[in-house]
């Protein structure tokens, strides 16, 4: 484009140059030789024209080539903002409802922990009512046993029954044809079914033993066990009467031994059991006398 410009101005050049010297030559020559110069310079001119002109098309498209990048990058940027924008307020929203979920959830949880709380307290008052009733059936368990004790008859196992056989088997000889006496109310279930049981016991021992035989209706009633005997019996009875207490150290007893009874057999008395409350009365021991 350059070049085109430096090409026109050579016709205002030329024509200032033929001006001054058309002024010092005036020869026909220099006429002839003048228009041939000018036709050229015109045709430089022309082309100067179209160079000019092909520059400016050359910057024209250049410049539109140049800008439609710049355009497209500049279009791409703004795309690139704008969906970096909704990206982020597309993020905000979603945080905003996360917050809100997270809320939520933190209420939930607060809410979640207060019910494990008061699940808590209701174990805790469970377990304390569990561990009362617990206590209270023990309680009742240990009243029931008392009572089952107080109210059970008095009874002997096959163990006891046996263990009080070999304890007076020592006196076997000293009852050769003689027998112990056993006396107890008929009329009385529980002290019928404890003398039967003692009958087996002193039978284990080799001893003969002699049932009540008549029924004696009225009367007092007795309680506990006594046991009497003749002098010259004094340790077998002795022996019969700690061993009916270590087996019921609960129940009234009581011997004697004593010389007014040499004339008659050593004798058991079964009374009735022993009430509560009476069972605190002090045991009656009887000196003996050899």
């Amino acid at each position: 484009m350059l070049f085109g410009i430096n090409l026109e101005l050579w016709e205002e050049l030329s024509a200032w140059f033929f001006e001054r010297e058309s002024k010092r030559s005036r020869s026909r020559e220099w006429e002839q030789h003048q228009k041939r110069f000018i036709w050229w310079v015109r045709w430089y001119t022309s082309v100067g024209v179209i160079l000019v002109l092909i520059g400016v098309a050359g910057e024209l498209y250049i410049e539109g080539e140049l800008t439609s990048p710049q355009n497209r990058l500049r279009d791409f940027n703004k795309g690139l903002e704008a969906s970096i924008q909704k990206e982020a307020a597309e993020g905000n929203e979603r945080a905003e409802v996360a917050f809100e979920q997270a809320a939520r959830f933190q209420a939930q949880i607060a809410s979640a922990n207060a019910r494990a709380k008061e699940a808590e307290s209701m174990v805790s008052s469970a377990n304390a009512a569990a561990a009362e009733a617990q206590s209270m059936a023990r309680s009742a368990d240990l009243a029931r046993a008392q009572l089952e004790e107080r109210i059970a008859p008095r009874t002997l196992t096959v163990g006891q029954r046996e263990y009080i056989g070999r304890k007076l088997n020592g006196y076997a000889l000293r009852f050769l044809g003689r027998s112990v006496k056993l006396d107890w109310p008929l009329s009385e279930a529980e002290p019928t079914i404890f003398g039967i049981e003692l009958e087996d016991s002193i039978k284990k021992s080799f001893i003969e033993v002699e049932r009540p035989i008549n029924v004696v209706l009225g009367g007092p009633l007795r309680i506990g066990m006594s046991i009497t005997g003749p002098a010259k019996d004094a340790a077998f009875i002795r022996t019969l009467y700690f061993l009916l207490h270590a087996d019921f150290p609960r129940e009234v007893l009581s011997y004697e031994a004593l010389a007014k009874h040499d004339l008659e057999p050593v004798t058991v008395f079964i009374g009735v059991k022993t009430p509560e409350g009476l069972d605190t009365l002090p045991v009656q021991q009887t000196s003996t006398q050899q």
